[in-house]
């Protein structure tokens, strides 16, 4: 998309240089005609990088605003990813220690919130896609202080 945009403006700035330059070296003046193409050819073209411009000002200013934004969402529901997943590893372990239909459903149900938090994590990977690994490296190392402390605070029931 960016390549024939690229292309479309080069021939555009060409076309309009070449034809500065035939009006420029002409001896005689531009009938009414040639001046109204050529009023219309420079609208065209004024149009044209105008609406390219404010695509390429819109895109960038909508991800500067809803960047921190998306961050924040993407750490929320990765932190509900983790703890479903904790939670349907929970189920999956009593339902094997104690078989129970109840178990079954409560799986099946648990793995379809997976499922839905799974596809929004990929939704807000497309929207901030340079951030993502910087959100997911964060959210590990808070959770690996989380496992150190439960850890220290474990041995510490255990010597008491």
């Amino acid at each position: 998309m960016k390549a024939i945009s690229l292309g479309i403006v080069s021939v555009a700035i060409l076309l309009a240089v070449g034809m500065v330059l035939v009006s420029a070296f002409r001896q005689e003046p531009l009938s009414n005609v040639e001046l109204a193409l050529w009023e219309v050819i420079s609208l065209s073209l004024g149009l044209f990088g105008s609406y390219l411009l404010g695509r390429y000002v819109a895109h960038e200013t909508t991800r500067d605003t809803i960047r921190p934004h998306a961050r924040s969402a993407l750490r929320s529901v990765l932190v509900l990813h983790r703890g479903l997943q904790r939670l349907s590893r929970a189920v999956y372990g009593l339902n094997a220690h104690d078989p129970d239909p109840r178990f079954d459903s409560l799986q099946a149900q648990v793995q379809d919130q997976v499922s839905v938090a799974a596809s929004t994590i990929a939704d807000w990977r497309d929207v901030i896609p340079d951030d993502y690994e910087d959100v997911v490296a964060t959210l590990d190392q808070l959770d690996s202080r989380r496992e150190d402390w439960e850890d220290g605070d474990s041995s510490r029931t255990n010597q008491g």
